[in-house]
């Protein structure tokens, strides 16, 4: 967790300035991130005496940290897609993958009766509203963490692998695909543009034509070393992320 490391006064009277880092060994769980970013080599890793699990993913650091919390049943991540009437709270239908069983992260995009959600199974799935029955799929490159985005008679999705797709939205077939050099978890249209966030050795946006997935202007780098969730957000003409 972030939370593990700070920086607190060094206690150095010819530079008052000057902070070091302190760790606490009650929340850091030995992943080793911040060795590999350390651009100085100023932290190393020690044994502990007793053997400490590490999360592989957010999947499993949620579930242990629900387990622990006594809440599992509140935070576990499961491998079904439901329907459920907002006035009775009565299920109408559940949908999995009947091949592989890996959780949905992502949130499902609806046009008319089309449900369209991609997961870690490495699938994007078209979804009948009414009845749960699956209508396509398609298979990517990567775990699809960010929600497909819908717009006109195209669905675009991003994996994980930094692939980014242009489905038909009747058929999953695809009509382009274009690889980024980072993964990419969440995109969003806006206007006359696919705005894409993604991440290489820093945060980066590209901008497609969501007509052929060719750039429709030059790539923006953010800026930062950490991870990027979600899609863009905008106001007139500001984006936010």
């Amino acid at each position: 967790p972030v939370e593990a490391m700070s920086l607190t006064s060094a206690n150095d009277p010819r530079r008052r300035k000057k902070k070091q880092a302190k760790l606490d060994e009650r929340l850091c769980l030995g992943c080793g991130v911040c060795v590999r970013t350390c651009e100085q080599d100023g932290i190393r890793l020690v044994a502990r005496p007793e053997r400490v699990i590490t999360p592989v993913d957010s999947s499993r650091r949620a579930g242990m940290m629900a387990s622990d919390r006594g809440k599992l049943q509140n935070l576990i991540f499961d491998n079904q897609v439901m329907a459920v009437d907002l006035e009775t709270g009565e299920q109408l239908w559940s949908y999995e993958n009947p091949d592989r069983q890996f959780p949905y992260l992502s949130s499902a995009s609806v046009q008319g009766k089309r449900v369209i959600v991609g997961g870690r199974d490495k699938v994007v799935h078209a979804i009948d509203a009414g009845s749960g029955e699956a209508l396509w799929t398609h298979a990517t490159r990567g775990k699809v963490d960010g929600s497909p985005v819908i717009a006109g008679r195209r669905v675009y999705v991003a994996s994980a692998s930094g692939e980014i797709l242009g489905l038909d939205l009747a058929t999953g077939k695809p009509e382009w695909h274009r690889i980024l050099k980072g993964p990419v978890r969440g995109t969003a249209v806006y206007r006359d543009m696919l705005v894409v966030p993604y991440m290489t050795r820093a945060a980066a946006m590209a901008y497609l034509c969501p007509e052929s997935g060719e750039p429709a202007m030059k790539q923006v780098r953010l800026g930062g070393n950490g991870a990027l969730f979600g899609a863009p957000a905008f106001s007139g003409d500001w984006l936010l992320y």
